[in-house]
C-alpha cells in the first residue's frame, strides 16, 4: 500500500479455497475437502489465514455462484463442513475490496511476506500469487513492478485483451 511517495507498507494474505460438493439432497452438500489438521498448520504459520468457500446455490430455476470467506481459526472452532458455515462468513468480494485492499487482515511478518513472494525455501506450499498495489491517493502513480517477487518461481499468467463489444466479437 502506498500512503505517500515514501510511505509504503507491504503485507500478504494467505487463503485456502474449498468448493462445495453438491448432492441431489441439498442438505447433504458439503465442503468435504476441508482438512482441519491442514488448516491448523496454515494457521500456525499466519494468524491472518482465511478460508474461501465456493458454492453454487440454486435460486428458482438458475444457479448462482458465490464465494464466501471467514477466518480459518473461526472455521476450525466451528468444525462444520456444510452450508451451516455461511452465516459466519462474509462475501469474498467484500473481504478483498474492503479489507485486503484497505490493508486490513494482512500479515505484515517479513518472513511470511518473503515466503509468499518465493524468496524462502519453506514457503508453505504457495502455488499461486496475486500481486496488487493499492493507494487511496489518486495523485500517486501505481507501479506494480516495484513489488519484487521471485520470477524464477512465479510466471506471469497472460490473457488476451477482453472483448468490450457486448453485441458479439469484434470484426
Amino acid at each position: 500500500m502506498h500512503f505517500d511517495h515514501s510511505k509504503i507498507l507491504e503485507g500478504v494474505a494467505f487463503l485456502e479455497a474449498k468448493r462445495i460438493y453438491p448432492d441431489k439432497d441439498e442438505s447433504k452438500s458439503n465442503y468435504q475437502a476441508l482438512d482441519i489438521p491442514q488448516l491448523q498448520r496454515y494457521c500456525s504459520n499466519s494468524s491472518c489465514h482465511r478460508t474461501v468457500l465456493y458454492d453454487c446455490l440454486k435460486e428458482n430455476d438458475s444457479k448462482i455462484a458465490t464465494a464466501w470467506t471467514l477466518p480459518t481459526r473461526h472455521l476450525i472452532t466451528i468444525d462444520k463442513n456444510t452450508r451451516d458455515l455461511h452465516p459466519y462468513c462474509e462475501l469474498f468480494s467484500y473481504c478483498l475490496t474492503n479489507r485486503y485492499f484497505q490493508g486490513y487482515e494482512l500479515d505484515y511478518n517479513l518472513d511470511n511476506i518473503n515466503a509468499a513472494k518465493g524468496f524462502l525455501d519453506a514457503n508453505g506450499g504457495v502455488d499461486f500469487l496475486i500481486v496488487a498495489q493499492v493507494t487511496l491517493k489518486p495523485e500517486l502513480e501505481l507501479n506494480p513492478e516495484l513489488i519484487s517477487i521471485n520470477k524464477s518461481k512465479y510466471k506471469l499468467l497472460a490473457s488476451s485483451k477482453p472483448d468490450h463489444n457486448l453485441d458479439g466479437p469484434n470484426p
